[in-house]
């Protein structure tokens, strides 16, 4: 059975659930998600056509022709004004499905993050270790220390949410391509 919802209010479960999904958003997450909401996928279709149509968002390809979903200024001006167009129990299902369909892709990526001891005479410490790999090849290894063991589960809990983005950040600062810093017109 297909959900009887309108083309503009799928359309607000697309921009909603690109939103509340953190990082980069594969297009087969949003289009796996809306469907598992029993959305008609001609229809999902539709709506994507249109809203990469209208400006509300863009699509990039990564290296390996996957296609990236992001929201654009204009994407974001509409999105609050407009989220209640669709039901609220949509909203929440397609946000789930999207963090479920997320969640496997990073398992399947290779993500690892762990706590480990460090006895420093009578006192422990602890290192968060964190490792990003793909299909076999380690793409991030790095042991960041922590004086408590709540400091290091944050940082081990922060990289199992957003992997991709702390990688690209890295990568970022690491081949001084890091992105130049907002200014509010004053000079320092």
């Amino acid at each position: 059975m297909s959900a009887n919802l309108s083309l503009h209010q799928i359309k607000v479960l697309v921009l909603y659930t690109v939103d509340g999904t953190p990082g980069p958003v594969p297009r087969h997450v949003v289009e796996t998600s809306l469907a598992l909401c029993d959305v008609n996928i001609f229809a999902i279709q539709e709506a994507l056509h249109d809203l990469i149509q209208n400006e509300n968002l863009t699509q990039k390809q990564d290296e390996n022709n996957v296609p990236y979903l992001f929201l654009t200024a204009q994407g974001k001006s509409v999105i609050e004004p407009l989220k209640k167009d669709a039901p609220l129990s949509y909203r929440e299902k397609a946000l789930a499905y999207a963090a479920a369909e997320m969640s496997k892709l990073r398992t399947q990526i290779g993500v690892e993050a762990t706590v480990s001891p460090i006895k420093q005479g009578n006192d422990t410490e602890y290192a968060c270790n964190i490792s990003l790999s793909d299909e076999g090849i380690t793409m991030l290894g790095l042991t960041l220390y922590s004086p408590n063991k709540l400091q290091a589960e944050m940082m081990a809990e922060r990289f199992r949410k957003n992997p991709l983005e702390i990688y690209r950040k890295v990568l970022h600062i690491m081949t001084g391509t890091d992105e130049p810093k907002q200014t509010d017109g004053k000079e320092d």
